[in-house]
């Protein structure tokens, strides 16, 4: 589990799919997450709980991203996915482990 918690999208952000994960790769995730009602439409959006608006390219990217874990990434992609990984586990930990576990490989039983 805790494994599939770290590497989490974008997201909520980011890597892969390239180009679309090249568009996002130069936000500032931290900023753009310190507004709550942002946050929550961002995050309703990705889980399928709402409508996604202007933030539809994180319900495009964060799933191709989160099931690949970065497999397509480039090495400053992977490093940005890795950091972003990190800050929402650290910041957003539910939020973060429920779009993981809605989207990572699934485990094998």
């Amino acid at each position: 589990m805790k494994s599939f918690v770290f590497f989490f999208l974008s997201a909520l952000m980011v890597a892969a799919m390239a180009a679309d994960y090249n568009d996002l790769k130069d936000v500032n995730l931290e900023e753009l997450l310190s507004d709550e009602a942002r946050r929550k439409q961002i995050f309703d959006c990705v889980m399928d709980l709402g409508p996604c608006g202007e933030y539809q390219i994180y319900k495009d990217v964060v799933p191709g991203v989160i099931a690949t874990q970065c497999g397509d990434c480039t090495p400053e992609l992977k490093k940005k996915y890795e950091e972003n990984s990190k800050f929402l586990l650290e910041k957003y930990p539910k939020e973060f482990t429920a779009v993981v576990e809605k989207y990572g490989p699934k485990k094998e039983e």
